[in-house]
């Protein structure tokens, strides 16, 4: 599982840092950087815990914005049906 950051919507509060900086690094410019590809499985509830509590929503599990996009993709397209009645 991979963590993704809203660059738009992060404002470099640094409640991730403060939780996670295995995971989570500020630089200089207050730019959020991803340390790991993958969320060791240790540091997963955290991680989440880390998402959870970012105060502008900015972080997403990869997992999870996989299922909100397929959610959003099926709400557009609506349920399937058969309109061949006879």
């Amino acid at each position: 599982m991979k963590v993704q950051v809203d660059r738009d919507a992060c404002e470099a509060n640094g409640v991730c840092v403060g939780l996670v900086p295995e995971v989570f690094e500020l630089d200089d410019d207050d730019d959020l950087h991803i340390l790991a590809g993958d969320v060791p499985a240790g540091l997963l509830p955290t991680v989440q815990l880390a998402v959870r509590s970012c105060p502008k929503a900015a972080l997403r599990l990869a997992e999870q914005a996989a299922q909100a996009e397929q959610a959003a993709q099926a709400e557009q397209v609506g349920t399937p049906h058969d309109d061949t009645r006879t």
